[in-house]
């Protein structure tokens, strides 16, 4: 759970400090809401782009992620694993 919660708030850190950039970047006076846009839209490219490329982990042990070419865990072991879990 905890490199959940780095993930997270690396992501708030990022996120809280969006407007003081744009208010850096566009100053008033200038097309402000292209600017912003812009940055957004640009971010938004580049999320999108991770998103795509990342690699499923869907029925991956948690000790083989990271690895090029992991093993998936055949269904009938992961509903095994899911059910030994859930009880």
């Amino acid at each position: 759970m905890r490199g959940f919660a780095v993930s997270q708030n690396i992501g708030t850190l990022i996120t809280a400090f969006l407007p003081a950039l744009y208010a850096a970047v566009a100053p008033g006076g200038s097309n402000v809401p292209l600017i912003v846009g812009s940055i957004t839209f640009g971010i938004g490219i580049i999320a999108a782009v991770a998103a795509f490329s990342a690699r499923e982990t869907y029925r991956v042990h948690l000790d083989d992620l990271g690895m090029k070419n992991a093993p998936v865990v055949p269904r009938e072991e992961y509903e095994r694993i899911r059910e030994a879990a859930s009880v």
